[in-house]
């Protein structure tokens, strides 16, 4: 008997275990998967799909990025994981699977501008519902002036914002 993922997808055969980690053998590649639909994919299901060593509230360590620093950021976060902690640590590492293939079923979404852009708001939303105390968001030197939170500066729980640098930190 296969994973029932319980949102549209048996995809994952064998020995996923909610690690994250996806192995070949998990994978059923010569199948067709269903598209899943982006309403599944709310702030609420997120919240409840976080991998067990993350369903907590992540104090002081909440480390967002904007465009082209996802690398720097998940590198950081890797150096030093008492620190920072990514979006990609805490859920599955199947919900970022962007191959447009048909045996992925996320495929329609990733492959989708606005399904995409939907589906990265509501993780990080999500995340920013974990964070607590202070957060940190990486952005490029370039267009510092402009960084894109999501409307947070919105939100009755943000408390206040103020911009950080790290002298000698390069991107």
């Amino acid at each position: 008997m296969g994973f029932d993922s319980g949102y549209g997808s048996d995809m994952f055969k064998g020995g996923f275990d909610g690690s994250g980690d996806v192995t070949p053998q998990d994978l059923e590649f010569n199948s067709i998967a269903t598209c899943d639909p982006i309403s599944i994919y709310t702030i609420e299901w997120f919240l409840a799909h976080t991998l067990p060593a993350y369903r907590h509230e992540l104090h002081n360590t909440a480390l967002f990025y904007t465009r082209r620093t996802s690398g720097p950021a998940r590198d950081l976060a890797e150096r030093h994981p008492d620190q920072y902690t990514t979006i990609w640590e805490v859920w599955p590492c199947y919900l970022y699977n962007d191959a447009l293939v048909a045996s992925n079923p996320l495929r329609c979404i990733h492959g989708d501008h606005d399904m995409r852009r939907t589906f990265y708001e509501n993780v990080s939303r999500a995340f920013a519902w974990m964070a607590r105390k202070r957060a940190t968001v990486m952005h490029l030197k370039e267009g510092y002036e402009h960084v894109p939170l999501l409307k947070l500066s919105e939100d009755v729980s943000v408390s206040r914002s103020y911009p950080v640098t790290r002298d000698g930190w390069e991107t």
